[in-house]
């Protein structure tokens, strides 16, 4: 915070009466040593072989490339496949594991595949049982075939099939694709090839998109329910460890219309609904990666580490990235879609290579530019308006503590992309894009503007406000009664179509104080007694909420850095170290008539698990070092 006073010499990117955000270069100077060459793991298609591939419904395996490491199958190779399948509903942490088939011999070059997910593995002839496989290659398909959902996706095929006739009958798909971990000014340092491929498209990014959220859950909460994360955990999701099957996910409105709805994610530890929770025991979409990727994720452990208790995901799926998989299977959505004239709305998130690392995102640039240009080429673009976005910026490591990284943490990319199709039809929804990418918006503005093109492209009702059953007993006369709590979506009719307010501010758009970057900071110097005194009052409200665990007292290391904020309320922001730990702390503080409240605090360093083991919790990890 000591470079506060660079603020004033910096141009605005917003510029209203109640938020001014800070025009940063993405190439500032204080950011500069810490842009290092992204750390390659493994080069998959250096070190696996690419021995199949899925041709719509086929498995097809490829005699030259076996050739090139002279194995020929059926001479020197026997190989088969396993089906994947989602463990059923009812088997508690049912989203925690997947189902394996016995392996199917594969006879032929090409081979009819009813399975949505398989694994392929081919192993040299006459050797022991004991001896792993030669290969090994996960693949997934659309199909309709998908146990828990395939009567589902029959009938929207149907539904589609008798609506043919109709003068554009077909809605437009609706397409996200985000990355974790990843800002807008990060997304421009790290993907130029991305970035100019969206820019070719006539995309346009939002400038003043903020978080509502610390992390990547809460953002996708309000994105996808309009609820913040206190009202969905009150409403649907009781504790981590119970299922979220209730939620009023936007999904269900889009199941309604009739669209192919799927969310794909590489890694399942740290997935969006997952991280320290249960996830949902039915599964919620039509096509749903998890199985996949679990299977590939065991499987990497049970190679690498067997006697770990933590999942870690593989770099590779075999020849391709996790990236590449990812794309690979939503390929494979886009073209079962196209194929049946049914519209889609799949949510793709990568968080392998981005999570807490600030140059990881560079390596899958290609992969997502190439992907693109694809999409763009085959002509499903002229029919899909596309989100490409994040979560949040990088919350972990020394970039976090610059004046740069402190900023850029609360604003996550988003580019938005309309096809000609739709300027042409509604030309007043670009020119909205375009005003309203220099005004605040947030995730609460992404739920409503894909509520507004249901409302434009189909009959579906609009959401309503959700109701939850509360029962009350009377102290005196013990007598029970059961009243109705009803949550009511908030910022409604604020989609990104239509000119946003002019100057809003960040309660007008959900985003809380402590998240709030719409305000100046002005450094306080290091020895200022105020930060001594805001860092202990943190600390004390923090260790109070961890008396009852075996979690040790943390107390102050040292003093980092810290500013005031004095609008709307006055706020001290101060940085500092724990001990024991040496955890590196932020806190946010309410400071009024000379008292401190927390309003806010979190980690900018990553989290040690052998620190944390004591506890199974997403909040009590983050300040929790177990005592001996």
């Amino acid at each position: 915070f000591s470079q506060a006073f660079r603020l004033r010499d910096l141009g605005l990117l917003i510029n209203t009466t109640n938020c001014r955000i800070p025009d940063f270069s993405p190439w500032e100077p204080e950011v500069i040593p810490f842009l290092k060459e992204a750390n390659l793991i493994e080069n998959c298609s250096q070190k696996y072989q690419n021995w199949s591939h899925m041709d719509e419904d086929n498995l097809i395996l490829d005699h030259k490339e076996m050739l090139k490491t002279n194995f020929t199958f059926e001479k020197n190779l026997s190989c088969c496949y396993k089906a994947i399948e989602r463990t059923a509903p009812g088997t508690q942490y049912n989203d925690w594991s997947a189902s394996v088939s016995n392996c199917t011999p594969i006879k032929s070059s090409k081979t009819k595949i009813s399975a949505e997910f398989i694994v392929v593995e081919c192993s040299i002839k006459n050797k022991g049982s004991n001896e792993p496989p030669k290969y090994r290659m996960w693949h997934g398909i659309a199909t309709t075939s998908n146990i828990e959902r395939k009567h589902l996706i029959k009938r929207k095929l149907e539904f589609w099939k008798k609506h043919k006739t109709e003068t554009n009958y077909r809605p437009p798909n609706i397409l996200i694709i985000g990355h974790d971990s990843t800002s807008r000014l990060n997304f421009r340092r790290q993907m130029p090839k991305t970035l100019t491929v969206l820019e070719n498209l006539g995309a346009v990014e939002m400038l003043g998109y903020m978080r509502v959220g610390e992390s990547t859950f809460p953002n996708f909460v309000a994105s996808l329910t309009g609820y913040n994360i206190t009202e969905y955990t009150e409403l649907c999701m009781k504790n981590d460890m119970l299922d979220q099957d209730d939620c009023p996910f936007i999904w269900r409105r889009f199941d309604a219309a009739n669209y192919l709805t799927a969310l794909i994610e590489d890694e399942p530890n740290c997935a969006i609904f997952h991280y320290k929770k249960a996830g949902f025991s039915r599964q919620q979409v039509d096509f749903y990666s998890r199985p996949m990727f679990l299977d590939a994720t065991r499987q990497h452990q049970k190679d690498k580490n067997p006697k770990s208790q933590i999942l870690f995901t593989a770099p590779c799926i075999s020849y391709q990235t996790n990236d590449e998989a990812m794309l690979t299977y939503l390929e494979s959505i886009i073209d079962f879609g196209e194929k049946n004239s049914v519209p889609l709305f799949p949510i793709a998130f990568a968080t392998y290579n981005t999570h807490g690392d600030l140059n990881g995102l560079k390596l899958a640039d290609g992969t997502y530019a190439s992907f693109l240009q694809k999409m763009k080429t085959k002509g499903t673009l002229d029919n899909t308006i596309l989100f490409v976005l994040g979560d949040h910026g990088v919350r972990f490591g020394s970039m976090k503590n610059t004046l740069t990284g402190s900023y850029e943490e609360n604003l996550p990319n988003l580019w938005i992309f309309l096809p000609h199709r739709i300027k042409k039809r509604f030309p007043e929804w670009e020119n909205a894009l375009k005003i309203n990418s220099r005004r605040l918006t947030s995730p609460f503005h992404m739920y409503w503007t894909l509520n507004y093109i249901l409302d434009k492209f189909t009959q579906t009702p609009p959401p309503q406000n959700e109701a939850l059953t509360i029962s009350i007993t009377n102290n005196s006369s013990k007598q029970h009664k059961n009243i109705s709590k009803i949550f009511r979506r908030k910022y409604q009719h604020r989609h990104l179509f239509e000119p946003v307010i002019r100057d809003a501010s960040c309660s007008d758009v959900g985003v809380p104080d402590e998240l709030c970057t719409c305000h100046f900071k002005n450094s306080l110097d290091l020895g200022d007694p105020l930060l001594e005194k805001a860092s202990n009052a943190a600390l004390n409200e923090t260790n109070a909420k961890f008396q009852s665990t075996n979690c040790s007292k943390l107390k102050l290391g040292n003093i980092i850095g810290g500013a005031i904020i004095d609008r709307p309320k006055k706020k001290i922001v101060v940085g500092f170290t724990t001990n024991p730990g040496n955890f590196s702390v932020e806190a946010v503080l309410n400071y009024e008539e000379k008292k401190l409240g927390l309003s806010h605090m979190q980690r900018t360093d990553k989290i040690n698990q052998s620190h944390v083991w004591c506890v199974n919790n997403a909040k009590l990890e983050l300040f929790c070092y177990c005592k001996t």
